[in-house]
């Protein structure tokens, strides 16, 4: 019987191989019989990694995402096994669920990869985020948040113990004046990273009591956020670990922002927020200012690093809108410290 199967975009070298290979065999594909019609197209490129969408059945479609690495493996900011990890831990109706793994490209698909299921819709912008959006996400993150452990960090390679932001904060300096030592010797960039690590110094104590830890993604930032009707799932768990709950709501958004990743909320919007969350999570009252210092927190040290990265991007990128975004996230940042 001649075959189904349709080709990706015409020109497109690598959709082409990848399809060729997955026809052979190359990963394994539940449910997928030779002949079915198989796609593969580009579903976006990030930091780390390319994704591709590979869709295939003749009766019952399955959409399916193949992430494959884009440095070698000593480049790459995390390894992949802890990507993989918690992948296997998230929950269906919360995000993107780990498949199959492969770690070395000594295999029929000539590459490393993740396979994972696919989570439809769409991130929303920023300036259309409302508080209902805000309510669902927050119910998004709950589902997320409820299991629990004693053990922090990566989910393949855990540690027991208080956690330790700001020895997390100082490594993250350290690696940032080895790969960029021309941004952080700039005086604007000093100033700062002095008054955030003074900061999340002070309150350090908040998030060393933490003794319960649930999965969190870690990078909960807007476009990482998808909406497909009434549901709110999260993709891109690269940096998904054991943690304190308070970073999934500081990533979102806030006092601090800038670009299209961070949705600027007024101080209402913010308790709204967290009101919501800590309704659904059943965290008593007298609880709930902690809850939000450790927001805060956690907001300091992560805008401060995105900044960082800007104005890295703006450097080797000096026509793009960077600049601008570099420039609303120091303003934001000096605000919410006082800084003069």
């Amino acid at each position: 019987m001649p075959s189904t199967v349709s080709a990706p975009p015409a020109g497109d070298p690598e959709a082409l191989d990848l399809r060729e290979r997955l026809l052979a065999g190359a990963v394994p594909l539940s449910g997928y019989a030779p002949g079915d019609p198989l796609d593969v197209r580009l579903l976006g490129i990030g930091e780390s990694h390319v994704a591709w969408l590979v869709s295939y059945g003749e009766s019952d479609r399955v959409d399916r995402v193949l992430r494959i690495p884009r440095h070698p493996v000593d480049q790459m900011p995390r390894p992949m096994p802890w990507e993989y990890a918690a992948l296997t831990r998230v929950p269906a109706e919360v995000g993107t669920q780990g498949l199959l793994m492969s770690d070395s490209a000594d295999n029929p698909l000539g590459r490393r990869y993740i396979l994972s299921t696919f989570v439809p819709g769409q991130p929303k912008p920023i300036e259309e985020w409302t508080d209902e959006d805000l309510a669902r996400f927050a119910a998004t993150l709950v589902r997320l948040h409820q299991e629990t452990g004693d053990v922090h960090g990566p989910v393949a390679s855990p540690e027991s113990g208080p956690l330790d932001v700001v020895d997390s904060l100082d490594a993250a300096w350290v690696w940032w004046s080895g790969h960029e030592p021309t941004i952080v010797v700039r005086p604007e960039v000093r100033t700062l990273w002095t008054r955030v690590r003074s900061f999340v110094d002070a309150h350090a104590g908040a998030i060393a009591n933490i003794d319960r830890f649930p999965l969190v993604h870690a990078d909960s930032c807007a476009t990482n956020v998808l909406f497909d009707n009434d549901n709110v799932r999260l993709i891109d768990w690269e940096w998904a670990e054991f943690s304190d709950p308070a970073r999934d709501l500081a990533l979102i958004g806030g006092e601090v922002h800038g670009g299209p990743w961070y949705v600027p909320l007024t101080p209402a919007r913010i308790d709204c927020f967290l009101t919501t969350y800590a309704d659904l999570a059943g965290i008593p009252p007298a609880d709930r200012p902690d809850l939000n210092l450790r927001r805060q927190t956690w907001m300091v040290y992560e805008r401060f690093m995105s900044w960082l990265l800007v104005l890295s991007r703006e450097r080797t990128h000096p026509d793009s809108s960077y600049a601008a975004t570099s420039t609303m996230m120091q303003q934001t940042l000096e605000r919410f410290l006082g800084v003069d």
